[in-house]
């Protein structure tokens, strides 16, 4: 299965190129690569390392940075989307054409974002300053006014966390969140940005987050849920694009799967694109999707339906050229300044 692969991405935590991260590209040949954007490193080490990781795959790969906010790291100065939603939806446009502008400077061409959760202001949580709004329907209009710049940019979008973490403040990294939320509830409130904008995404990231109006006992994260996976997504909604989820061994009950057991499972559950973080991840992940199709545990054709929807989402990708204009880099961040100053003034106005 020289494919294999193609259903595992990359997080590495180096963002300049080395001998390393190319031995492991060239023998595991994954999908995606994220890399890491520090505002301490300079920016032109990035666009290399991006050209190189191309270049070393055989098949043209996703790229994006691993944080939601890494443009602002760089920039320095991007408004929070809470800040763009509250000043309206042109300002959403203008943040995100600046991200994409910002991402396709440096040769990135996927984005995991936008962040689709509802959050209320003055709740404190993973997602309190990547959210938009707590309400549903200015969340859906700002994931549409934000994915279509991204479009724009040519920046392949994949917003998350299906089906909502709403209720995930206060959530420790190291515990599964459970979510109490009636399905009546989830579908009138959380998902109502996802249903806006599922048709028109190659990409949705799937929430770490179990689910008890569909996996009561024992609960289980959205990844290993066959109800959400299959009969949430799929069949309800009709979703016919790639489902990529972090490769995460937590279960009910403070148990752990093995990371090739967590991989079999996402995949076999309906995950099409699995994140791993590092060589040995990616090591241990790729070896135990080879033997589970070489005894029959996942299905060829469950493998050849993930194989296709992830190579559709890859479609027309745009390829990093390693180049990165020192005057055209200086002119984006002058943007993004000038974005940053013509916010903390309306923000002055309303105060």
């Amino acid at each position: 299965m020289g494919q294999i692969g193609q259903l595992l991405a990359l997080r590495w935590e180096e963002s300049h190129w080395g001998s390393p991260l190319e031995r492991l590209l060239k023998r595991y040949q994954p999908a995606g690569v994220l890399l890491p954007l520090r505002r301490s490193e300079p920016p032109e080490p990035t666009a290399v390392a991006l050209e190189r990781i191309s270049g070393a795959l055989s098949v043209p790969p996703l790229l994006w940075p691993d944080d939601e906010r890494a443009v602002d790291r760089l920039s320095g100065v991007l408004p929070s989307p809470r800040s763009a939603a509250e000043a309206g939806p042109s300002a959403v446009a203008r943040l995100a054409d600046l991200t994409g502008q910002g991402l396709q400077l440096l040769g990135f061409n996927s984005y995991a974002g936008p962040t689709l959760d509802l959050v209320s202001l003055g709740t404190e949580g993973p997602f309190t300053h990547r959210a938009f709004s707590g309400n549903p329907e200015a969340t859906a209009q700002c994931a549409v006014a934000f994915l279509q710049q991204l479009h724009r940019r040519r920046i392949v979008a994949c917003p998350g966390s299906f089906p909502g973490m709403a209720d995930a403040a206060g959530a420790r990294p190291d515990h599964l969140i459970v979510i109490d939320k009636p399905m009546a509830t989830l579908w009138r409130e959380d998902l109502i940005p996802f249903r806006e904008v599922l048709p028109r995404l190659r990409l949705i990231r799937i929430s770490p987050a179990a689910y008890k109006a569909f996996d009561y006992e024992p609960p289980r994260p959205a990844a290993l849920s066959q109800r959400i996976m299959e009969g949430l997504l799929r069949v309800r909604l009709g979703y016919q694009g790639a489902a990529v989820a972090a490769l995460d061994t937590t279960i009910s009950g403070g148990q752990r799967l093995t990371l090739g057991q967590a991989a079999i499972r996402s995949i076999n559950f309906g995950c099409d694109l699995l994140v791993v973080n590092g060589d040995n991840e990616l090591f241990q992940a790729f070896a135990a999707i080879e033997e589970a199709v070489e005894t029959g545990a996942l299905p060829g054709e469950r493998i050849a339906e993930a194989l296709a929807r992830v190579r559709r989402a890859k479609e027309d990708l745009a390829r990093p050229s390693g180049k990165l204009s020192p005057v055209e880099w200086d002119t984006f961040v002058i943007a993004c300044e000038e974005f940053g100053r013509e916010m903390r003034g309306e923000g002055e106005e309303k105060g």
